[in-house]
Order: C-alpha cells, then structure tokens, then sequence
C-alpha cells in the first residue's frame, strides 16, 4: 500500500516499472482525449437547430464559426459550448450526438 516499501526488492523494481508505466499510459490516454475533444465540431447551419438556448450562448457559438470563417452556429466539446448544448437545446438528437 505504501508504494511498495514493504515489498521485497525484487517486487520493488517491477512495482516502480509498473507504475512508470502506468504514469505513460495516464498522459498518453489524457492527451489523446484532449486531441479527440478539439478535433470534435458541428456547424448548425439554421438557428432551429439551437433552439432553446439562450441568447448569450448563441453569440458563444456564432462568434466561435465567425473565428474559423465559418456561418452558423459552431458547436465544440470545449465546456462552455457543451454544457450550453447539454441543458438547454430542445433538439433531442443534437444533445444526444454532442
């Protein structure tokens, strides 16, 4: 439980092995999420499609297509856009597939 200090030394080596390679495996799943998460968008082309949310979201998503030379309404898996979608569209099928 202590970090393996208890372990005969044998143990020890495969138990610091295991946990560097546990530590490895911690960054590479983080950075691969933080990799998916960006790379995840939809562009609502008609302001039906978010419907429900407030207006100060809607501007959240306008500006964000505006800054990738986009029209509509961008939505990312970035928490501000999520959490918008997530509690206040009406559109079942876009808070299922964000």
């Amino acid at each position: 439980h202590l970090s393996g200090v208890a372990l005969p030394e044998a143990r020890k080596a495969r138990y610091k092995e295991l946990k560097s390679e546990l530590s490895k495996l911690t960054t590479k799943f983080s950075n691969n999420l933080l990799d998916a998460t960006n790379a995840w968008h939809k562009l609502i082309a008609e302001e039906a499609g978010v419907a429900g949310l407030p207006e100060s979201s809607k501007g959240m998503l306008r500006q964000a297509a505006e800054r990738e030379g986009q029209q509509g309404w961008r939505i990312s898996l970035e928490f501000p856009s999520y959490f918008a979608v997530m509690t206040y569209a009406d559109d079942r099928a876009l808070r299922e597939e964000v």
